[in-house]
This record gives structure tokens, C-alpha cells and sequence, in this order.
């Protein structure tokens, strides 16, 4: 099997190289992600569509170089797309290095719904874009 290619994914906003962790909720097919951008105070949030699997775990920013994808590379701080013939038709799968964890999400589409939301946390920043009454 060919080793996967790595591109940067430059759409989404560049985020805070010290934010802890990002907020992921899952709604049936649908994952948000809400983190702090470079501009401290301001989050962004985005919505991946038909999501097939996702994962936040580890590696975090001081063990990225243990991530199967390093050497192909996966940079600290950013938003990547991985091209590789193993994702099934119709699918794409993006990695977020943050600085507390790992972000890998294979979905059809991603969106970015807000690219700068002033908010106290990042959980507060889904809930605004997401809307009354939905949990953040």
C-alpha cells in the first residue's frame, strides 16, 4: 500500500498553538468542531458532514512525532487533508494538530460555519453557532 500524501488544508482559520482542547459534538452523521483561533479571542466553529469515523486522542503537540502520518507530513498547529486510495468513494478525511490532541475526522464534506466568534470558551462558541437549546 502507497504511503498517504499530506496536504495542508489552508480553509480553515489558523488556530491558538496553546488553546487546550477543542469541542467536538456528534449529531447523527453531522461532527462540529469549535476551537480558538490565533486571535486568542475569538473561536471558530465548523460542521463535517456525513462523517464515517473521528477521533480526538492523542498524539498531543509534544508526541506528534509518534503519529503514523508524521513522517508523511503532518505538521504541529494545522489543518491537513490526508489523500489516500484506502478512503472509500465519495469520502475525504482531514487531521487537526492541536496543541492537546489530535483531530481525525473521515466525512464527505467539511464547512467552515464561523471563522471568528467572540465567546468565553469554545463550548460556548458551538452553542452560539448551533443555536437556542442545543448542547454544547
Amino acid at each position: 500500500m502507497a504511503t498517504p500524501r499530506i496536504s495542508i488544508w489552508s480553509d480553515a482559520p489558523r488556530m491558538d498553538t496553546a488553546a487546550p482542547h477543542p469541542v467536538v459534538e456528534r449529531a447523527g452523521d453531522l461532527l462540529w468542531l469549535a476551537y480558538r483561533t490565533h486571535r486568542g479571542d475569538n473561536f471558530a466553529v465548523l460542521r463535517f458532514s456525513s462523517v464515517r469515523d473521528f477521533t480526538l486522542a492523542d498524539p498531543n503537540d509534544e508526541r506528534l512525532d509518534t503519529h503514523p502520518l508524521f513522517g508523511a507530513g503532518l505538521q504541529f498547529y494545522a489543518f491537513h487533508e490526508v489523500h489516500d486510495t484506502s478512503i472509500a468513494p465519495g469520502l475525504r478525511r482531514w487531521i487537526a494538530t492541536f496543541h492537546d490532541g489530535t483531530l481525525d475526522v473521515t466525512a464527505k464534506s467539511a464547512e467552515i460555519l464561523v471563522r471568528a466568534v467572540q465567546a468565553p470558551t469554545t463550548a460556548h462558541a458551538l452553542a452560539a453557532v448551533r443555536g437556542p437549546g442545543r448542547a454544547a
